[in-house]
């Protein structure tokens, strides 16, 4: 194998400047068993690229995914910008909020009777004698609503005897259905 030769090809190869011709015959070269040690790294990128090169980057079809990737990024930086107002926004609405409830809070009751409660009766005597007054009239209420519920006990009673004739009638209806059968 003429080394000097082969040398001369490899750096023509780094620099760009080989030819077709020159680059078929360094690949014969690199593809022999008599290749020094030393030139093994070179052999691994001259060859390693010779394989990459014979790759059809049509039937690779990447189009679709670099292009979903482009829209996923150009999503992501409107987004972005969307939310690059929504933390000074939420900041000032919590601001705008402490300053209301600060506002409200501090104000002055008008009214002394909402702030503070007092007693309506000023014995217990007095309260427990209207406390019995309430119940008992809640209680006649109750009696005279359950009053109106004997009428219609006294109605329930009145449509037993219809309810008894009912019965027998469809009795008998199911006994004429079962001849007929």
């Amino acid at each position: 194998m003429n080394y000097e030769r082969l040398n001369t090809l490899i750096t023509l190869y780094y620099t760009g400047e080989i030819n077709v011709s020159e680059l078929n015959e360094l690949r014969l070269m690199m593809k022999s068993d008599e290749l020094p040690e030393e030139l093994e790294y070179d052999k691994k990128i001259i060859l390693g690229l010779e394989q990459t090169a014979n790759i059809d980057v049509e039937d690779l079809d990447m189009s679709s995914e670099l292009e979903a990737m482009i829209d996923a990024q150009i999503e992501t930086e409107h987004k972005r910008r969307k939310l690059k107002w929504l933390k000074p926004l939420s900041i000032a609405a919590s601001v705008l909020v402490i300053i209301a409830f600060s506002i409200f809070y501090n104000q002055p009751v008008k009214d002394q009777h909402i702030a503070q409660l007092e007693d309506t009766y000023k014995t217990p005597e007095e309260a427990h004698r209207a406390a019995m007054q309430i119940l008992g009239f809640v209680g006649d209420q109750l009696s005279s609503g359950q009053k109106h519920l004997e009428n219609i006990n006294q109605i329930g009673q009145a449509l037993q005897p219809v309810n008894n004739a009912l019965s027998n009638c469809q009795k008998g209806i199911k006994q004429i259905k079962k001849i007929l059968e």
